[in-house]
């Protein structure tokens, strides 16, 4: 275990390696997955959840994430990214907008063990008793996000913390949240939905950033104080009438003294 943080350690130091098998030399040189190929070989796409022959290996790496920086992930996010932009359009004969979360979606195979950076709206947060391992996790959080660029498909976000104050729910309709989630990409997710078999992006993160959305607060006015109002806007109104009159009787009684006392 010692010899393992060591390692973790010093890699987080290092500088990102890059994958030299790069097909084009006109594209961005590719970065390597930070989480080695050997940890997806018993990967499962073809059911719900996690199956039992991958457990081990799902839980080595929600493990392993945590050992990793913050800043290492998210460069190689940044790299990662930058590669696949621009391997999508030397595919394509027309330039289109890139979306990594299109791409995530169609090409899984290519985004093991990579770095993604997702931010989005939860509509689902979720705490539950983590499986048998080895690494001493007791439970885990799973966070369905949806990002702008999603077309209405979440993607499934699995952690082992939440912000503290974070809500859970299995529905949170009303959720103006934004979170943002860094972590590694692990397999399309098979759920059920409204009788059919759907698929969503799997992400083990380190952490879950939270950006809590100040509530708007309402004044609020109570009976005495609506009433105290009322009363001193009548109070002014009353005086107002009274000075308007009072200057429209001077004026009249000037103008007859002038009429009756000519020059």
């Amino acid at each position: 275990m010692f010899q393992f943080l060591s390692f973790i350690i010093l890699f987080s130091q290092q500088p990102i390696l890059h994958n030299e098998n790069t097909e084009s030399t006109d594209l961005p040189v590719e970065p390597i997955p930070l989480v080695s190929s050997e940890l997806f070989k018993e990967v499962n796409t073809q059911v719900a959840g996690i199956s039992p022959e991958e457990s081990q290996n799902y839980y080595d790496i929600l493990n392993q994430i945590q050992y990793f920086s913050e800043k290492l992930l998210i460069e190689n996010y940044r790299q990662f990214a930058e590669y696949r932009k621009a391997f999508v359009n030397s595919q394509s004969k027309t330039k289109k907008q890139y979306s990594v979360f299109v791409d995530m979606f169609k090409n899984p195979e290519s985004f093991q063990g990579m770095s993604i950076q997702l931010t989005g709206h939860a509509r689902k947060i979720i705490k539950y008793p983590a499986g048998e391992n080895d690494f001493g996790i007791k439970h885990l959080y799973e966070c369905w996000l949806y990002t702008e660029d999603s077309q209405s498909n979440p993607a499934v976000i699995i952690s082992t913390q939440i912000p503290e104050g974070l809500p859970l729910g299995e529905e949170i309709s009303d959720s103006v949240e934004v979170l943002t989630v860094t972590g590694i990409f692990y397999k399309n997710y098979i759920y059920s939905a409204q009788d059919t078999i759907r698929r969503a992006p799997m992400i083990i993160a380190r952490e879950i950033h939270w950006n809590p959305v100040k509530p708007v607060v309402k004044k609020s006015y109570s009976n005495q104080t609506i009433l105290i109002i009322s009363f001193s806007f009548l109070v002014v109104s009353l005086i107002l009438y009274w000075l308007g009159n009072t200057r429209t009787k001077r004026n009249l009684i000037a103008k007859e003294q002038f009429i009756d006392d000519p020059l």
